[in-house]
């Protein structure tokens, strides 16, 4: 997180960890080491994903905020398309 300081970096980093160790504890007890780690790394991946749609999310956002404020929508979009748009 570039907008947070060194000592908020820190900050971040130390819960980080923290909160990882009590999830893959969590769910080595509940399942066993090896199915607990399996679903640590599922539980992980669940998180990764859902970060990621949304940049994706806010990249077409702001795509699309630039395309209809400049104009240039009905260039760049096929005619087939544009209709289920706007």
């Amino acid at each position: 997180m570039p907008s947070l300081s060194k000592y908020g970096q820190g900050i971040m980093n130390t819960e980080t960890e923290k909160y990882a160790k009590i999830l893959l504890q969590f769910q080595q007890r509940k399942f066993g080491d090896q199915k607990g780690a399996v679903r640590y790394m599922e539980c992980l991946q669940l998180l990764w994903n859902a970060i990621s749609s949304v940049q994706k999310h806010r990249e077409l956002i702001v795509y699309m905020d630039s395309v209809y404020e400049q104009g240039r929508f009905e260039k760049i979009m096929p005619k087939i398309l544009a209709h289920l748009v706007v």
